[in-house]
């Protein structure tokens, strides 16, 4: 039988950890001040229903694209899921919002800031 001891997982949990590019992904969702917008008018953003999100790991941005109607969201959703399909450093999510205050509400992971998490998985895998 397994012993289900923290310590006999943490080397499982480490190898998960680099493997899956933990702490670099969950750095990259601490990114509420760096919101990188494809509208200048935020009050068109406030307004839209459609919004397309595209994060992106490596520079830890997200841009959010706003529409009015779903085709166009979804043409242009379906282009950037084209465009980045082999590349695991880019998130793409299309959602039905009435703005983003709803989003971050409902996607918290894109917008959440890991830093106290990240501390304590590390303090925990430190050697």
């Amino acid at each position: 039988m397994h012993d289900n001891n923290i310590i006999d997982r943490i080397p499982r949990i480490k190898q998960l950890r680099e493997k899956l590019n933990i702490t670099r992904k969950l750095c990259s969702y601490a990114i509420v001040s760096q919101i990188v917008s494809a509208n200048k008018n935020d009050k068109v953003m406030a307004v839209s229903g459609f919004f397309v999100l595209q994060l992106m790991i490596e520079q830890s941005q997200i841009r959010i694209y706003s529409f009015k109607n779903q085709p166009e969201a979804q043409n242009f959703y379906i282009d950037l899921e084209k465009q980045y399909i082999n590349d695991p450093s880019m998130n793409i999510l299309m959602v039905k919002m009435d703005s983003i205050k709803q989003i971050k509400k409902a996607y918290p992971n894109y917008f959440a800031d890991s830093k106290i998490f990240l501390d304590n998985l590390n303090a925990i895998l430190a050697e």
